[in-house]
């Protein structure tokens, strides 16, 4: 006789759930002892739902995404700064530096909200 293994659910932990998108979350709630309607879920409800059925602790990541933003545009002042610094010199590839940290930045800032 063959025998079926029944597949466990994976130790998850709530940072690793947020970065999945709907269909994962759906496939991590087929896994979930107790899931039933995961279908007709929107993402954020699967998530609360699969998080307490796996007695899994919901963190307050708000803070640590206002931390960064701050820190980033503290950051582009500062790149500001040493652009002037680099054009009243004339440095050409100082410049292109700061124009991609400046770029990567701005990327970060419209991630974070």
């Amino acid at each position: 006789m063959a025998e079926e293994k029944k597949e466990e659910a994976a130790p998850l932990d709530y940072k690793a759930l947020r970065l999945m998108n709907v269909a994962q979350l759906r496939h991590a709630a087929k896994t979930t002892p107790g899931m039933h309607g995961a279908e007709s879920m929107d993402r954020e409800r699967l998530l609360a739902e699969i998080c307490k059925r796996r007695q899994i602790a919901v963190l307050d990541l708000s803070g640590d995404v206002d931390v960064m933003r701050s820190e980033t545009k503290q950051r582009l002042r500062d790149l500001q700064s040493e652009r002037e610094a680099a054009e009243a010199k004339g440095d050409s590839a100082a410049l292109a530096r700061i124009r991609a940290e400046v770029h990567k930045a701005k990327g970060k800032l419209r991630r974070a909200k």
